[in-house]
């Protein structure tokens, strides 16, 4: 199918993270940001099966498939055009269309070929690429199919950007510090992501851990990577998100430490001036923000208790490896399953009815487990993500609180 684009745009890629990049729409396959300066052509291509015409595996489904545009536009733009393996077709240096690759589980495959400098007539790019590649044109209004889902990253932590080939790649993960909640892997990668984030569920956050459970994944039919040689490079990007997610909960606990002194201090005093309490407030959003559920600790802990928390959060930070400490690593779960939790129930509530199969779909969770968050039992939203810790700690929900929130005063 070739469709005309009018207009200026963006377009990111499947695996990328938004951004700033709020009016930015998304295509169905992985790969680079690509910009639309007034007018571009998709060109799309769908198979039932990665091997429908021919390809020998899903990863030479692009070299195989770019060759009929490649040799029109070497036609309409009278000049060379050559495909080098990786994201994009050139001509004289410049690249002139973006290619990209998506497999379903099943096998189905899509193909998406943008071709966005200075493109030639839709008519002539149509005509000519049906010459190339021994097909007919048949006139036909586009089959719009529903924009890929916008992901909330709350409750995850992320990694650094790391360079890769074609861009950048980096991994959101929820941990508890030892062992892998979920894990999105990002970036300007082509190749079944989600397949390879899923691997890492209930995956102990360990090197030989993780990589087993990339490499199994990998070894799927119908896999591939395009923009990395294979998926060690997103080892380190999981395993640098418990330093990360250490040291925030570390932070975090050294500024409820602060102004929960500042306030004990400021109680024999004559309270909090104009500008000490607009601050005070601006942190309480913060705090709320990052980390929900953190304002009850401030009231449950003291200064002293609080502090301590911060200094024994970073020993293990330093420490490196798996956490040991049980409340760490209650902690860390509870606040990003609750971050998680919150945003699921926001995107859910904007409808008036109970959730679809395909509402969460959108939102990446499984049916039943939307429906609980759309109407929570008891109307406790936090009924569930006591429960879900439990299940998952083996620790029952009292003892869980205690190491949350510390023994209950009175």
């Amino acid at each position: 199918m070739c469709v005309e684009i009018v207009g200026t745009a963006t377009i990111l890629g499947r695996w990328q993270r938004r951004g700033e990049s709020a009016t930015a729409v998304r295509r169905q396959t992985g790969g680079r940001s690509v910009p639309i300066s007034g007018r571009a052509i998709a060109v799309l291509l769908g198979l039932p099966r990665w091997d429908r015409l021919g390809s020998p595996d899903a990863a030479r489904v692009l070299n195989r498939h770019v060759r009929p545009l490649r040799a029109a536009l070497t036609k309409l733009l009278r000049r060379p055009v050559a495909f080098f393996g990786r994201d994009c077709l050139v001509a004289e240096g410049i690249p002139v269309a973006w290619v990209s690759q998506a497999v379903a589980a099943n096998g189905a495959t899509l193909v998406e070929q943008i071709v966005c400098d200075a493109p030639p007539p839709l008519d002539d790019l149509a005509a000519a690429l049906a010459a190339a590649a021994g097909a007919t044109i048949a006139p036909a209004e586009p089959v719009l199919g529903t924009a890929p889902p916008e992901e909330d990253e709350a409750g995850f932590t992320a990694s650094r950007d790391a360079d890769v080939p074609i861009g950048v790649a980096c991994a959101l993960v929820r941990h508890d510090g030892a062992r892998i909640v979920g894990a999105r892997l990002r970036g300007d990668v082509q190749g079944p992501l989600d397949a390879l984030g899923d691997a890492l569920a209930g995956v102990p956050l360990e090197e030989n851990a993780v990589r087993a459970a990339l490499a199994g994944a990998s070894a799927a039919p119908g896999f591939f990577l395009h923009g990395v040689r294979d998926p060690s490079v997103f080892v380190e990007l999981v395993l640098e998100t418990r330093e990360a997610a250490l040291a925030a909960l570390r932070d975090k606990y050294a500024t409820l430490a602060a102004l929960r002194a500042r306030r004990d201090a400021a109680e024999g005093a004559l309270g909090f001036d104009d500008d000490e309490h607009e601050a005070r407030g601006a942190a309480f959003g913060a705090l709320a923000a990052r980390f929900p559920g953190a304002l009850r600790e401030l009231e449950a802990l003291s200064a002293s208790t609080l502090a301590a928390r911060a200094q024994a959060v970073e020993l293990e930070r330093a420490r490196g490896g798996p956490v040991d400490t049980p409340w760490i690593r209650a902690v860390l779960d509870f606040h990003g399953t609750l971050a998680a939790t919150l945003a699921a129930k926001r995107r859910l509530s904007a409808g008036t009815r109970p959730p679809s199969h395909g509402d969460a779909l959108t939102i990446g969770l499984a049916h039943d487990h939307a429906l609980r968050i759309d109407r929570p039992p008891r109307g406790r939203l936090l009924d569930l993500v006591w429960d879900e810790l439990s299940a998952r700690h083996g620790v029952p929900r009292a003892a869980l609180e205690i190491m949350v929130f510390g023994p209950r005063r009175g």
